[in-house]
């Protein structure tokens, strides 16, 4: 076969996106489940925590349970990274947190509401990501440009990170576009390609997200 056509399937397969749900404390049923998963949706990801990190958010461990059951091929949890405690105790809390029977990635959202000033966030970060790492835990980070920028005070920060270039990333655009283009302008940190997008489809009067999507690479390198 042509080495060019061989290369375009490549990039083809790359660059194709699979359906995510983001599922933020809604309880959702089992045949709820399996209709996300007939139109499309193999990726879920729950909300493992409410706003303290120490306790699991309500619907967190039936949604878990329910989503197995009606065999969704991937189920992630998601949570914010709060700065509250030394990272080995973060992640032996998100350890306690997570079933046994978790095979699926830890989403760690880097928001300005979680890391105070007075931590040196890089370096806990990597620390949180290395550790819970030796707990069995597969971590992701999920940010933007915007937010890492006024956290860091440049969105190239972390871009020497080899422990942060080596986790999947899930990033945010109010873009409307089921694609990764806009990374190209938009990217930050240590990472050239991302792993998942959420962006917006419409907002409502009074400008509030009604309705959003996330898609996945269904290759990521």
């Amino acid at each position: 076969m042509n080495k060019l056509i061989i290369l375009a399937l490549i990039l083809a397969v790359a660059s194709a996106a699979g359906n995510a749900a983001w599922i933020q404390y809604t309880n959702v049923s089992i045949a709820e489940f399996k209709s996300l998963k007939a139109d499309g949706t193999e990726r879920v990801v729950l909300e493992v925590c409410g706003d303290d990190p120490r306790s699991v958010s309500e619907n967190f461990r039936g949604n878990y349970a329910r989503a197995k059951i009606a065999e969704v091929k991937y189920v992630d949890a998601v949570t914010t990274l709060i700065d509250y405690a030394p990272a080995d105790i973060y992640c032996a809390d998100m350890a306690h947190n997570l079933p046994s029977s978790f095979n699926g990635t830890l989403w760690l959202i880097v928001h300005q509401k979680g890391l105070s000033p007075y931590v040196d966030r890089i370096p806990f970060i990597e620390s949180v990501a290395s550790i819970c790492q030796g707990f069995g835990i597969k971590i992701g980070i999920m940010s933007n440009q915007k937010t890492w920028e006024t956290l860091f005070g440049s969105f190239a920060t972390g871009s020497s990170s080899k422990i942060l270039s080596e986790l999947p990333l899930w990033y945010y655009n109010p873009d409307g576009q089921a694609n990764f283009v806009d990374f190209d302008y938009l990217g930050f940190g240590p990472w050239n390609l991302p792993f998942m997008k959420t962006y917006v489809l419409n907002k409502g009067p009074d400008g509030n997200i009604s309705d959003s999507k996330t898609i996945y690479k269904e290759l990521w390198f």
